[in-house]
């Protein structure tokens, strides 16, 4: 599918599965313990998460080069682009407020499972629909 973006460990690309549009995350291989403890710290993470605002992790899979793959619910632009970026939504002061109490709430679930989040910031903060899904547990 199109290359939604890329990271430090890999590339974001957008899917299908069961005729839903899916985000498909490739991890980069391996090169190191550092990389493996980072890529089964989000997968881990990732599967305990059952909250709105959070991205989900539907399951994961081997590529044909046997790359590990997350497949993802598919969301928008993260929150820098939509409020700095050339096609940038605008909010009244209601929706900026809804929209920061659904990041206290995701966080707040967070740490009541002992999960701090680590690399929070408005490129990991996704939307859909005007609505934040926190992502990038690694």
């Amino acid at each position: 599918g199109r290359r939604l973006g890329y990271g430090q460990f890999g590339e974001v690309y957008e899917g299908w599965y069961h005729n839903h549009k899916i985000a498909v995350k490739v991890l980069k291989e391996c090169e190191n313990e550092i990389h493996q403890t980072y890529v089964d710290r989000e997968i881990s993470i990732q599967k305990m998460l059952h909250h709105p605002n959070c991205l989900k992790l539907y399951g994961t899979s081997l590529t044909d080069t046997n790359q590990v793959a997350l497949i993802m619910e598919l969301a928008g632009k993260n929150m820098k682009a939509c409020l700095f970026g050339a096609d940038r939504i605008v909010l009244t002061n209601e929706e900026k407020k809804q929209i920061l109490l659904q990041i206290a709430h995701a966080i707040a679930y967070l740490h009541s499972k002992s999960i701090i989040h680590r690399d929070l910031k408005l490129e990991n903060i996704l939307m859909i629909n005007k609505k934040p899904l926190l992502s990038d547990f690694g």
